[in-house]
């Protein structure tokens, strides 16, 4: 999971801020790669703070393409769909150990192996 920017370069927290107006993410009730945008912006602590700027995509490539017709300021999506587009800018997100995987994992009834259960 990636975060896209058609436009200036920024960091996750700058997606509180007023000049980010709308993301992208996928419909969490039809497309798991919403879901999974949600879980790592809660692991980040931004969720509560950016989830009125949604604007829920039918897919991830939709997500993508918001993204780059500039119809929103950032996206996420997987990071092999970013990688076919010349037209947004990848932008790093801070890994959380296991918490965000670990959410991923338990809400589609996955186990951890033994040595990374908490």
């Amino acid at each position: 999971m990636t975060l896209e920017t058609f436009g200036p370069d920024l960091v996750p927290e700058d997606l509180c801020s007023d000049r980010i107006t709308k993301i992208a993410i996928g419909d969490p009730a039809q497309v798991p790669a919403g879901e999974y945008a949600q879980l790592l912006l809660a692991s980040l602590g931004l969720l509560q703070s950016v989830q009125d700027k949604f604007v829920f995509a039918k897919d991830a490539r939709k997500v993508l393409e918001y993204v780059e017709t500039g119809l929103v300021d950032a996206g996420f999506v997987y990071r092999t769909d970013a990688q076919h587009s010349g037209k947004v800018r990848v932008v790093p997100v801070p890994r959380d150990d296991l918490g965000c995987a670990r959410a991923i994992i338990l809400r589609h009834g996955f186990t951890l192996p033994a040595e990374d259960r908490a």
